[in-house]
């Protein structure tokens, strides 16, 4: 079995797999080549955990980074917001990570673009906090 932090990363790429701009050029990785445009980048960058003393369960706050891309001609203000709009939407429809997480909130936005040798590279950062909860010594199912 996997941690839960892992099984909310791959069930976030699975929810935002298959959607109209970045289709299946979705990746659960930081590291990636885009050779690909447009696509997304999901990866964890840090989380905090409190100690319930009442129930012995751990509160848990995973930051999930999804990171949208766009290459040259795609690389505009309109197709990052596109983007941006169908990953809020699927992942704050509702269902909280496939029922993995107590609750998902979106805390920031950043928008950037890059000029690499001929390729201008247009990404957008969102920053998930994923709300979840484990028993003491059981980091591998969510409660």
């Amino acid at each position: 079995m996997t941690h839960v932090r892992q099984q909310i990363r791959s069930q976030v790429e699975a929810d935002l797999t298959g959607l109209t701009t970045t289709g299946a050029n979705v990746f659960a990785s930081r590291v990636h080549q885009l050779n690909v445009s447009p696509g997304l980048l999901i990866y964890t960058q840090s989380e905090e955990s409190e100690r319930d003393t009442m129930s012995g369960g751990i509160f848990r706050t995973v930051s999930v980074s999804v990171e949208g891309y766009a290459l040259d001609a795609d690389a505009t203000d309109d197709t990052l917001d596109t983007i941006c709009a169908e990953v809020e939407t699927a992942l704050l429809d509702g269902s909280n990570v496939g029922g993995l997480a107590k609750d998902i909130q979106l805390v920031s936005t950043e928008v950037s673009f890059e000029q690499g040798g001929e390729l201008l590279l247009g990404r957008i950062i969102m920053i998930f906090d994923i709300f979840y909860v484990t028993d003491q010594g059981a980091p591998e199912v969510a409660l």
